[in-house]
């Protein structure tokens, strides 16, 4: 389990910090969503925070996941604990279905689905770690260390392997009928063939990849590069041709109808031309979905929607995040 070390600088300071009683304090914090018409399903991870061993100073520990639940498109939302005390890591819609990756300790997962982000069943397993999950029309991917669990209906799963090396950090994408791997280990595609195998693609000037975007028929592929972070499209009608480059910095983008909205709140054009330049649009956020013309962002607890494409945003509603103080005994 994930620990993070806090306030550690307080500990070279006890003069100028009272010590208080232990306590461990449980904190939602928002991780994901995902919209399907009227519904959205937001995840949150149940952190456990011990504060008060000594002078200031404790750890967080990352735990099991609540749901926030809306049936009426972030109007108003229904905190729900599953069964399943595994982690949601990744969550997504497609065709009225939720599907969502479940993470246990081990770094083995499964993939669950519901139809109203309260019930969730089991579709398939592995004893993987997943490093990503993409949704399309025509295919349900989870891309893990050893490669790729793919389903085009959400019940029936099969296993690709990669054809070289290992999926450090994979990402995955859909575009055009083909499986897109890339990984933080490399600048190189692993594209599906209709034989069953993988063509490797180097993006030029990329030294790892970070990010993957089915657009169309084409990619976006974001990472890194010697001069720094990139985004490129890749044509994957046309794998020989040099994709167009766009250099920045980006933190995680959702392409939407109004374009490529990063989670720094930048917003860019995208077409058969490349990238646009990104442009300030709207306050930083913690993830996207989109559905259709309906975008939802999450951010604080907060969701904003639109009904336009991404192109302006209302504040939606409000996700009701439990917070418990269980006070400790010192032994």
């Amino acid at each position: 389990m994930k620990k993070v070390l806090l306030a550690s600088l307080l500990v070279s300071a006890p003069a100028l910090v009272a010590c208080t009683d232990p306590t461990v304090t449980q904190h939602d914090r928002p991780l994901a969503v995902a919209a399907s018409g009227d519904h959205i399903v937001a995840t949150a991870a149940m952190e456990l925070e011990s504060t008060g061993f000594g002078c200031g100073g404790g750890d967080v520990d990352y735990g099991a996941s609540a749901l926030f639940v809306s049936d009426d498109r972030g109007a108003t939302f229904e905190r729900v604990v599953p069964p399943d005390t595994r982690a949601l890591t990744f969550i997504s819609a497609r065709g009225g279905m939720f599907y969502a990756i479940a993470h246990r300790n081990d770094g083995a997962f499964g993939v669950v689905r519901s139809a109203d982000g309260r019930a969730w069943t089991e579709v398939a397993t592995s004893d993987r770690f997943a490093e990503d999950l993409a949704v399309s029309s025509d295919a349900l991917l989870v891309a893990h260390t050893g490669g790729v669990l793919a389903s085009s209906d959400g019940a029936a799963w099969n296993e690709r392997s990669l054809a070289a090396g290992d999926g450090y950090q994979a990402r995955v994408a859909r575009s055009r009928g083909a499986i897109v791997v890339g990984t933080a280990a490399a600048g190189t595609l692993q594209v599906s063939t209709e034989v069953g195998g993988w063509r490797q693609l180097t993006v030029p000037g990329f030294t790892s990849i970070s990010q993957l975007i089915g657009a169309g028929d084409a990619v976006l592929v974001s990472g890194y590069t010697d001069n720094g972070q990139a985004f490129a499209r890749v044509d994957v009608n046309e794998l020989e041709l040099p994709p167009a480059v766009r250099t920045g910095s980006w933190s995680g983008a959702t392409l939407t109808p109004a374009g490529l909205l990063d989670r720094s709140g930048t917003l860019a054009t995208v077409d058969a031309s490349g990238i646009g330049a990104p442009a300030p649009h709207i306050d930083p956020f913690t993830a996207a979905s989109v559905d259709g013309d309906h975008v939802v962002v999450l951010r604080d607890g907060t969701l904003s929607a639109s009904t336009d494409g991404g192109r302006t945003f209302t504040v939606a509603g409000t996700l009701p995040l439990l917070t418990l103080k269980i006070p400790s005994e010192v032994e």
